[in-house]
């Protein structure tokens, strides 16, 4: 408790722009309160009492209050270790933000919001010291998923089922497939022992997409084998079209393009880049005119997207300019001689780099290795296969 209400002081002293100083001024040293903020000393009920009166703090101890907040905590870590939905419960903690905010439960509701906002994920950082285990291991997972590799420190403190799933999937998703497979394996193993079905599914589908991203055809189609089963049974029909897209793009990938339809043609659920990854199917088959109509279909589920914002501003346009490369294509049939294209696809490739997992960029590169292979720039060539190697 004692460090809990040092970071709430500490928190709202720097919101209103008070110094040490002038808010301990009358109530207490200055290094008394430096401790009280560190969570270091259990001062009285009188100084506290004076210091949120001075901060205009309203802090909730009621006996219901604590009740009802402790059962949605504790809910929000079930679900979270459990690889379970966390909207809904975030979205009524949003509701109560401000008492969740001024409560013992003030760090578990910043880091449940800031798994949303990038903003209050920051904000954490100053708050470490106050931390208990499993709320610092939080912290330290959402750095993870933000691109500041924790990995190490956070499975030294607890390598269970979701944290280990969880860093396979990172991993995989920054091309790192060999680091991955020997984490989603152990998370696998131990999702089972643990009874996590979900997180099974999770690390059996990205293991499929591991095997696909180091070319293991056999061992690809085997995870996914598995993913789909165990989708089956918890019914999770978009998972299975998700499946079979992820095959159908890696085939596509291998160029092994009929197969690779075939995969596409049995996904129910048609995101905005299976409607990519279709039209260049046609597109490849010589289907022309119904690769375009196809690409249109496709853009009119983008318009709809952005209008609804389901998906991020960096995704949204790192699928507008996929389909500028594949549009460019089926109205140009000169395209290789283009300076436009190679510029509208290095933009493309460069910035799906940036904002996405590399697979994404990864797809795009025998298209621009074939036209640096029509201009004889071979030194070019060796060089982006390296770093894609």
């Amino acid at each position: 408790m004692k460090s809990v209400i040092g970071a709430k002081i500490r928190m709202e002293r720097l919101k209103l722009n008070y110094s040490q100083e002038g808010l301990c001024k009358g109530i207490c040293t200055v290094s008394y309160l430096s401790k009280i903020e560190q969570g270091q000393v259990e001062a009285g009920e009188n100084i506290i009492q004076l210091l949120f009166q001075k901060l205009h703090i309203s802090f909730h101890m009621e006996k219901e209050f604590l009740k009802e907040a402790g059962k949605l905590i504790d809910n929000l870590y079930e679900e979270f270790y459990s690889f379970g939905d966390l909207t809904h419960l975030q979205k009524e903690l949003k509701l109560k933000k401000r008492e969740y905010l001024n409560s013992p439960y003030l760090l578990d509701a910043l880091l449940f919001l800031g798994m949303e906002s990038n903003q209050e994920g920051e904000e954490l950082a100053q708050y470490i010291p106050c931390m208990k285990q499993k709320q610092y291991e939080v912290y330290l997972c959402m750095q993870c998923m933000k691109g500041i590799d924790k990995s190490q420190e956070l499975l030294c403190l607890n390598p269970n089922a979701y944290y280990m799933t969880q860093l396979g999937i990172l991993r995989c998703q920054k091309g790192q497939y060999v680091e991955a497979l020997e984490l989603l394996l152990k998370g696998y193993e131990l999702c089972s022992k643990e009874g996590y079905v979900t997180g099974m599914l999770y690390a059996q589908n990205f293991l499929g997409n591991s095997y696909a991203g180091l070319n293991k055809y056999e061992l690809m189609l085997r995870s996914y084998k598995v993913a789909v089963q165990i989708a089956k049974a918890l019914k999770e029909d978009e998972f299975i079209s998700q499946i079979n897209y992820n095959i159908g793009s890696s085939l596509l990938e291998w160029n092994q393009v009929q197969q690779a339809k075939e995969y596409l043609d049995q996904c129910e659920q048609k995101s905005i880049l299976y409607y990519q990854k279709y039209t260049i199917c046609l597109e490849k088959l010589g289907e022309h005119e119904l690769a375009a109509k196809t690409l249109q279909d496709g853009y009119r589920l983008f318009q709809d997207a952005n209008e609804v914002k389901e998906e991020s501003e960096e995704a949204l346009l790192a699928f507008k300019k996929m389909y500028e490369v594949v549009e460019y294509r089926l109205s140009h049939k000169g395209y290789l001689n283009e300076e436009e294209y190679e510029e509208i696809l290095f933009d493309c490739i460069t910035y799906l780099k940036e904002v996405m997992p590399v697979g994404y960029a990864k797809f795009h590169i025998p298209y621009y290795i074939e036209v640096l292979e029509k201009k004889r720039r071979y030194k070019e060539i060796y060089k982006i296969l390296k770093e894609f190697s």
